[in-house]
């Protein structure tokens, strides 16, 4: 068999597919939607965390990127009930204040990783892509 006829492997394969954002600012959910659609990601919004987790319960996405400081539920609590249920899921929390107090609670709650607003789209890619099991 030649090195043109060899199967590809297909291990390399990104596990992340289905990511869903929560976050209160539409332009930001609209923003991380499109640019990450445009990366061959199937992308979910929610606004708030209670909406967030109906959509995590019905859709099981493989990630989630959620904004800390929302009404009606915070990212805190989000990050909490999705951990109760889905030990495993990567969880990036991301918020406007680079308070070192948020970053270590939303890291006590679960997520993995906390980035900043405004989020430069190559590191959030490049943090997806780090946490994904194949990257």
């Amino acid at each position: 068999m030649t090195e043109r006829e060899k199967p590809m492997a297909t291990s390399h394969v990104c596990a992340v597919q289905k990511i869903l954002v929560i976050d209160d600012e539409p332009s930001i959910c609209l923003t991380f939607k499109h640019l990450l659609e445009e990366e061959g990601y199937r992308v979910q919004v929610a606004d708030n965390g209670i909406s967030g987790m109906k959509i995590v319960r019905e859709w099981n996405p493989d990630m989630v990127i959620t904004d800390l400081m929302m009404p009606e539920q915070d990212g805190f609590h989000t990050i909490r009930e999705i951990r109760k249920s889905n030990s495993c899921m990567p969880i990036i929390a991301m918020s406007a204040l680079a308070n070192p107090a948020d970053v270590e609670d939303s890291m006590k709650a679960g997520a993995l990783c906390y980035v900043s607003k405004p989020v430069d789209i190559a590191t959030l890619l490049k943090i997806i892509e780090n946490m994904s099991p194949s990257g």
